[in-house]
C-alpha cells in the first residue's frame, strides 16, 4: 500500500487544522487544478457560497471553488 501522509484540511475555516489522509498521488490529483481542494468528508467543512463538492470519497471530499473564490485560487496557485 502507498504511504498516506496526514495533510491539513483545506476547508475555508482557517482555524481548522484537522488531518486528512491522502496518498501523494491523490493529493497531486486534487491539486492539479488550482480551483480544487480537499476537505474532511463532513458538511461542516463546506462553504456552499464559494465552493461545491465534485468528488466524494470515504476519507475526503474534493471541492471546487466557484466565482470570485475560483479566480483568487487561480491567482494564488504557486503551480501556475
Amino acid at each position: 500500500d502507498p504511504p498516506m501522509p496526514d495533510w491539513v484540511c483545506e476547508c475555508a475555516n482557517t482555524a481548522c487544522m484537522k488531518p486528512v489522509r491522502l496518498t501523494i498521488a491523490e493529493y497531486e490529483a486534487v491539486r492539479a487544478s488550482s480551483t480544487r481542494f480537499f476537505v474532511l468528508p463532513a458538511e461542516e467543512h463546506l462553504s456552499p457560497a464559494v465552493e461545491h463538492v465534485v468528488e466524494r470519497y470515504d476519507r475526503y471530499w474534493v471541492v471546487e471553488k466557484i466565482g470570485e473564490a475560483a479566480e483568487v485560487s487561480e491567482e494564488l496557485d504557486p503551480r501556475t
